[in-house]
């Protein structure tokens, strides 16, 4: 084999990681998108168990934080056991609360956030609080809801027959 063909041959395999590298990456951060809506899907789940039995959700935050949401949700028995079947990696690591799969806490919208966008949401949803994941980019900001997912917001999974 000549210089110029191991060459050749190099530059080859160089191009073909380069393109296995980007889809690599790319599978990742749909994977991580996916399971994102997947949280958001179960708080959801739990949320409506939350308030079929109070009859009425978790306070919010008008920062918007969903610590104390997240953890009145845990403390009820059968809310609890919709998050039972996520990942450890959406667990924070002293073991109480969630977060996203980027590590970062999340969102939980109701009537008391401070922003008129955000309460607007949840007018639109007839008055149901919603959880947000702040998506790839780590904090929530003036992308949301775009369709490039920098921030995931809970309407993605939504179900349609809720009352």
């Amino acid at each position: 084999m000549t210089l110029v063909e191991m060459a050749v041959a190099v530059l080859l395999l160089g191009i073909v990681l380069f393109l296995l590298s980007g889809f690599a990456r790319t599978s990742r951060l749909q994977a991580k998108k996916d399971l994102a809506v997947r949280l958001l899907c179960s708080l959801d789940e739990a949320l409506t168990v939350y308030i079929q039995h109070y009859e009425t959700a978790p306070p919010g935050r008008p920062d918007g934080s969903a610590t104390a949401a997240i953890e009145a949700l845990l403390a009820y028995g059968p809310s609890s056991a919709k998050l039972d079947g996520l990942p450890a990696v959406l667990r924070r690591a002293e073991g109480q609360g969630l977060v996203d799969p980027w590590g970062s806490p999340l969102r939980y919208v109701t009537v008391a956030h401070e922003s008129a966008v955000m309460r607007s949401r949840v007018v639109t949803n007839k008055g149901r609080p919603i959880f947000d994941s702040a998506g790839p980019d780590r904090q929530f900001g003036p992308t949301e809801g775009r369709a490039d997912g920098s921030d995931i917001w809970g309407e993605e999974c939504l179900l349609e027959s809720r009352p």
